[in-house]
């Protein structure tokens, strides 16, 4: 994948987007829980020799082809983004002993679709990527007219960008990063821009359908995400949109949002727990010391990828007085060491092992990491979700 797709895949990896669908024309009666079966006939397939598998959410079930068909019957708690992904034996055999999460999936054989309950038949085209639902609801076709609609905007992007990633790919050095910052900035905003004008307008004028709480809850996870209008959203929803899980990550940062701003410029909540040695660990200790409070885990990927740029900014300041507390949301104390020396992780360590469930995370609105608060000498709040580099900028003004 060339270098432009790939920038603008990733900040586009939650885009959804749609205008001007009808609103489905379905009620309270319609069912958000219950049993989902599909019918998948994968006849057409050249090769069926591998693994299938159906993601709804975060549940995954793996079906068996059984006279060209698989049948899938699974319960769903609210309507979810689906995949149906096939994993051919060549890319198996390789590492048999290895979970299909950490096989790269081929561009043709994974299908996405929106699950809720209700029977469905699925049509398998020569390639997975091709596959149709052949009864759709008006939520399936809502999806899929919002998948249509992300892949005209990105299609649309590179066109017109064309040229400037041509000077991008063949530049080096120092312009090739001021290229490359310069076209991630372009992507973003034009991410943004479409949010504005084409998401959220469907999200606002489809106030009891599933599809649009889920974009919602996509948005919400976004860096480019406005949280006003994200709660306008929210509480434009009907109860029962507002009573299925996926609202309630919505409303919770919402809530994170309002208590991360409300801080700003305050004391941060003083809190103590039991460092790796077993010792209590006081946050008010630190006062007279630039102090960073990260909350991260052994087993959260973007907290272990930020650690080596969280060292390198440690070991240029703590001499200055500057310290890190970190907080770990780990469950198992040998997960939450081993992580610690392997990163090279020097700093105070604390945690409670309690998971999402720790008294200190509660206090913080903790719902999502890596997450860090910079406070000053007297304790104060100065900033929040700092970066390396963001972070290096301020410890500089400040030591």
């Amino acid at each position: 994948m060339s270098t432009l797709k790939t920038i603008f895949v990733l900040i586009s990896l939650c885009l959804l987007s749609n205008f001007g669908f009808s609103q489905p024309k379905t009620g309270a009666a319609d069912s958000l829980s219950g049993y989902i079966t599909l019918n998948i006939d994968v006849a057409t397939l050249k090769d069926t020799a591998g693994v299938f598998k159906v993601r709804f959410g975060g549940e995954t079930v793996f079906p068996v082809i059984k006279d060209g068909r698989l049948t899938v019957k699974h319960y769903l708690k609210e309507p979810r983004r689906a995949y149906l992904t096939f994993y051919p034996r060549d890319s198996i055999k390789v590492d048999p002993n290895r979970s299909t999460d950490n096989i790269v999936v081929r561009y043709n054989d994974y299908y996405t679709f929106f699950s809720h309950p209700g029977n469905f038949n699925i049509t398998v085209n020569n390639f997975i990527n091709t596959s149709r639902i052949e009864n759709p609801s008006q939520y399936q076709k809502d999806y899929a007219n919002m998948e249509l609609k992300l892949s005209k905007f990105q299609e649309n992007f590179w066109q017109l960008n064309a040229d400037k990633y041509a000077k991008l790919r063949s530049a080096t050095g120092k312009l090739k990063d001021s290229l490359s910052v310069v076209m991630q900035n372009m992507s973003t905003e034009a991410y943004r821009k479409h949010y504005d004008d084409v998401v959220l307008p469907y999200i606002k004028s489809h106030p009891d359908s599933p599809t649009a709480l889920h974009l919602l809850e996509e948005y919400s996870y976004t860096f480019v995400v406005n949280y006003d209008a994200l709660e306008l959203l929210y509480n434009n929803f009907t109860d029962r949109i507002k009573a299925l899980p996926s609202a309630h990550f919505v409303y919770n940062a919402i809530d994170r949002h309002q208590f991360q701003t409300n801080l700003l410029g305050k004391v941060a909540p003083d809190f103590s727990l039991k460092d790796v040695a077993g010792k209590e660990v006081v946050l008010k200790s630190f006062r007279g010391n630039v102090t960073l409070i990260e909350f991260w885990a052994s087993w959260c990927g973007p907290c272990r990828a930020n650690n080596p740029g969280l060292v390198k900014v440690y070991n240029k300041f703590k001499a200055k007085g500057f310290k890190i507390l970190g907080i770990s949301l780990d469950r198992k104390k040998d997960d939450w060491l081993k992580a610690i020396k392997t990163d090279g992780l020097t700093w105070t360590h604390v945690s409670d092992l309690k998971f999402w469930n720790g008294d200190v995370s509660k206090m913080y609105h903790v719902t999502a990491i890596p997450i860090n608060y910079l406070i000053d000498k007297d304790g104060k709040v100065l900033a929040k979700n700092l970066n390396e580099k963001a972070l290096e900028e301020q410890l500089a003004k400040l030591l």
